[in-house]
């Protein structure tokens, strides 16, 4: 270690700091600046210097966090080191992954921990997401990024923020809980849940508690979606719903339940492999089918496996195996071993197609291949 000035005072200074293991200072040159530190002093609570450079590196040798401070106070038994006005890199195995700033930290466990508070911003190069919050903690060993109070972070057009979060540096991975609240532009959307993960790198958040997801045309709200168990992926702007989903969009006015959907926000457009329910409040018809595809823009519906319609108003039912549902004409187009069921009159018709609409029991049934219309007609008798 090269020392650029004479002074006792100083030497002894760097001594001490040297044995601490917290600080380097390097010779002035032309290709690199003074980093001694400008001003030592030693008092009785310990020793104090003004525009250092601090750092600590492993037994590789490789960089574990270097940072600029206006001031650092040493306590007596080198046990803490209070920094102010603090600029920095956080590493690992020797690349920068987190670029910080605030105005006051705290070192401790010989720069095992390091607490950096009020004013904090934190920036991982690597996917440029941007953290900021009061207060948190760097543990470089084992490369997190604890967030101990409600913060703040922005990445790709999402801002969401939380009660306390976790950085795991090594994954790119940010865990949220406690109030979280994500919300983003084009489509405009506000997320509300207890717990989230989010994977930064492959731009996915995961859910497991209980999730609030709205979507607004404007300061209008058009879908609102509720779920417990969800994967979002924010490039694609698509929901995945892993387990019971509850669903309301106001134009068409329709409610959907169900398992494992996949929704495009920004497209409106629902897809489900499993037994989903799809309602229409205005006709009071409701929909059943093992398969589900639904543009909501459209008001089309497609339906297939064991398809199941009923009108609440007039107890109409349909059954097939295949159906397209215009929602907006208010009409149905069915295929494959249809059954038609109404109440008044009473009667049922099988045949291989049926188009028409349920609630008004205008529906006419044909059939194909030489196939005959089955036509059963319920005379009530008088007692």
């Amino acid at each position: 270690m090269k020392i650029n000035r004479n002074s006792i005072v100083l030497l002894r200074a760097i001594c001490l700091l040297f044995l601490f293991g917290l600080i380097s200072c390097s010779s002035k040159s032309t290709n690199n600046r003074e980093s001694a530190p400008k001003v030592v002093k030693k008092t009785n609570e310990g020793l104090s210097l003004s525009k250092a450079t601090l750092e600590q590196s492993n037994n590789q040798g490789q960089p574990l966090w270097k940072i600029e401070v206006k001031k650092a106070s040493y306590s007596l038994d080198h046990k803490k080191v209070v920094v102010k006005d603090i600029k920095g890199n956080f590493f690992q195995d020797g690349h920068r992954v987190l670029e910080i700033a605030s105005k006051d930290g705290e070192v401790y466990k010989n720069g095992e921990e390091i607490y950096i508070r009020n004013s904090v911003v934190a920036v991982d190069p690597r996917n440029n997401i941007r953290i900021d919050a009061d207060e948190m903690k760097w543990q470089p060993k084992a490369d997190l990024l604890t967030i101990t109070k409600r913060f703040n972070a922005v990445h790709l057009g999402f801002q969401i923020s939380a009660d306390h979060a976790i950085y795991h540096s090594r994954h790119q991975e940010l865990e949220l809980t406690g109030n979280i609240l994500a919300f983003s532009k084009k489509p405009d959307i506000e997320l509300k849940t207890e717990h989230l993960k989010w994977l930064i790198s492959q731009h996915k958040m995961i859910g497991d508690k209980p999730l609030e997801f709205i979507r607004y045309q404007g300061t209008s709200i058009t879908d609102q979606l509720n779920t417990k168990q969800m994967e979002i992926d924010t490039i694609k702007n698509t929901i995945l719903s892993k387990d019971t989903l509850n669903f309301k969009s106001i134009h068409p006015a329709t409610q959907i339940t169900g398992n494992n959907f996949l929704w495009n926000y920004r497209e409106r457009h629902f897809q489900s492999q499993q037994t989903a329910q799809l309602y229409d409040y205005s006709q009071q018809v409701t929909f059943t089918a093992n398969g589900t595809d639904y543009d909501q823009n459209k008001g089309l519906a497609n339906f297939k496996g064991g398809v199941h319609g009923l009108s609440s108003r007039n107890q109409t039912q349909i059954y097939s195996q295949q159906a397209i549902w215009y929602i907006k004409n208010k009409k149905v187009d069915a295929t494959g071993n249809i059954i038609y069921k109404q109440n008044n009159p009473k009667m049922q018709l099988t045949g291989d197609r049926a188009v028409g609409t349920l609630q008004t029991n205008q529906v006419v049934v044909t059939s194909q291949n030489g196939n005959k219309v089955v036509t059963q007609i319920y005379i009530k008798r008088k007692p």
